[in-house]
């Protein structure tokens, strides 16, 4: 019998793959779903529910009806398949009614006597050479393009909308690919596009427009709103972690559209009015969380 301060070796050993196996479901690059032969959606990681634009509670216990013909379609053809998978391009509905492109692969999983006990739903945003608009996104962060930003900053405009831009420049930025690599560097990247993302409303955009310089494009934002998400973005920033615990430090810059100069509707005009405004670290933000290291 083992006694209370004793410790199972196996058991040990079973909690530390069950945690792993849940850090990983969890932090996935990709949405996933459990799904019942039914089609009734058992469990949904974040990534999905940052992707469909709901709370992750929402997900649970929803059938198939919300997702677009062609996700349903590759979901009844893997439960048919000799192999159990299936794979389709699909443009999932997001709030503000639009539509993301995403691929989408399911898995049917099978008991030892062959009967199907469910599937598993792997999904990921199709990239922008994947559904006909090359150069829309940056392949290394995968936010969009200088180009694409200006296209959709047209659109805006032509539609009556206004908003503002923040410019965010990440100061010395040539130092960390000096002393620590360009492997550092891409890593320090990737993990600025991140932060960026979660500093915005997935109706906003973020784009890489330079090496080091990033933008964001706040819809329907004003003054206050656009110093605000600044001050979100330099905290988020400061977050980041290279090196040895070195942290990052950024300029970052708003405009509003409709304003001054920016009555052109171009985006140049808008960016370069962004580097006359800058955003004090002293504006409200959100709070801060730990240091963050990339990955």
């Amino acid at each position: 019998m083992v006694s209370p301060r004793e410790t199972d070796p196996d058991r040990e050993g079973e909690l530390a793959v069950e945690g792993l196996v849940e850090a990983a479901f969890e932090s996935a690059p990709v949405g996933i779903a459990l799904l019942t032969a039914d089609g009734d959606l058992v469990r949904a990681n974040r990534t999905l529910a940052d992707m469909a634009g709901r709370p992750l509670e929402e997900l649970a216990g929803t059938r198939l009806s919300w997702v677009p013909d062609a996700f349903s379609a590759a979901f009844e053809r893997a439960l048919r398949a000799e192999d159990g998978q299936s794979a389709a391009d699909a443009d999932l509905p997001v709030p503000g009614g639009r539509r993301l492109p995403v691929k989408v692969r399911i898995e049917a999983v099978r008991g030892r006597d062959g009967a199907t006990l469910g599937a598993v739903a792997y999904v990921s945003e199709r990239l922008a050479t994947e559904h006909g608009q090359a150069g829309e996104r940056d392949p290394l962060t995968g936010l969009i393009t200088r180009a694409e930003l200006e296209r959709r900053f047209a659109a805006m405009l032509a539609a009556g909308e206004r908003g503002a831009l923040l410019r965010v420049d990440i100061d010395d930025f040539e130092a960390v690919n000096e002393h620590y690599g360009h492997r550092v560097g891409d890593q320090v990247l990737i993990s600025i596009g991140e932060e960026l993302r979660h500093c915005v409303r997935r109706s906003d955009e973020v784009a890489r427009v330079g090496g080091d310089e990033f933008a964001l494009l706040l819809r329907d934002a004003d003054r206050a709103g656009a110093k605000k998400v600044g001050g979100a973005v330099m905290a988020a920033l400061a977050r980041i972690r290279f090196g040895e615990n070195r942290s990052l430090e950024a300029t970052v810059g708003f405009a509003l559209t409709g304003e001054g100069e920016n009555r052109s509707g171009h985006l140049a005009s808008l960016l370069a009015e962004a580097t006359r405004q800058r955003v004090s670290p002293s504006e409200p933000r959100v709070a801060a969380a730990g240091p963050k290291s990339p990955r």
